[in-house]
């Protein structure tokens, strides 16, 4: 079964945005002196490969833990988009087919290749203000992004449309590049986080469209 990991690996150190958190394991125990090893993890709710809810930037919005599961696994399809230096435009994307309501759509950009570099929190792609409203119009379930985050110019604008559409967001993907057709099922699964705002998540995209049906 063709299998493509999308995740960012979590590591002791991991890197976040200038100023934000990154993450951390904290030694809890050791073989050598309590018999086995556990540890404390410190991670940041936006951190690598992770999942916004809505209450990211919309007042009274629902948590990670509110996330229907169905919307996270299903269909989907990867769309390339070329950028124009640190844009990403509706007319740079290459749609195999046009978006409908429902759609689980993987933005490709090629910047999860830049992942672990210098630039990879300053130079990546935004997305304009005029894929954000076309995708909040044509009613999509989930968009997945390899970039940290959708905009880093206008970051509340852009979130507040795509949350406010109950759209999914999935940030940080990697290895997009590797998967050779456009059509597949997304299986996104991040931690039920009560009250929070958003969580690292285990994202993998199988090619075997048949998997899903059994």
């Amino acid at each position: 079964m063709p299998v493509f990991d999308l995740t960012i690996p979590i590591y002791h150190g991991i890197e976040s945005f200038p100023g934000e958190p990154g993450g951390f394991f904290v030694p809890f125990a050791s073989i050598e002196e309590q018999g086995f090893l556990s540890h404390q993890m410190l991670l940041y709710s936006h951190g690598g490969t992770h999942v916004d809810a809505p209450r990211h930037f919309l007042q009274g919005g629902g948590d990670v833990a509110a996330m229907p599961l169905d919307r996270l696994m299903g269909s989907a399809m990867v769309v390339d988009a070329v950028p124009r230096g640190r844009s990403v435009q509706l007319s740079d994307i290459q749609w195999p087919r046009e978006p409908k309501s429902g759609d689980r759509i993987l933005l490709r950009t090629g910047w999860g290749k830049h992942w672990g570099q210098t630039d990879y929190f300053s130079a990546f792609p935004n997305l304009e203000m005029d894929v954000v409203r076309y995708l909040a119009q044509q009613g999509i379930a989930v968009l997945g992004l390899d970039t940290p985050t959708p905009n880093d110019e206008d970051p509340r604008a852009v979130h507040e449309i795509l949350l406010g559409q109950q759209i999914i967001l999935i940030e940080g993907l990697i290895n997009l590049e590797c998967i050779p057709t456009w059509e597949g099922v997304l299986i996104c699964l991040p931690l039920p986080m009560v009250s929070l705002d958003g969580s690292p998540a285990r994202v993998v995209f199988v090619t075997d469209s048949d998997w899903m049906r059994g």
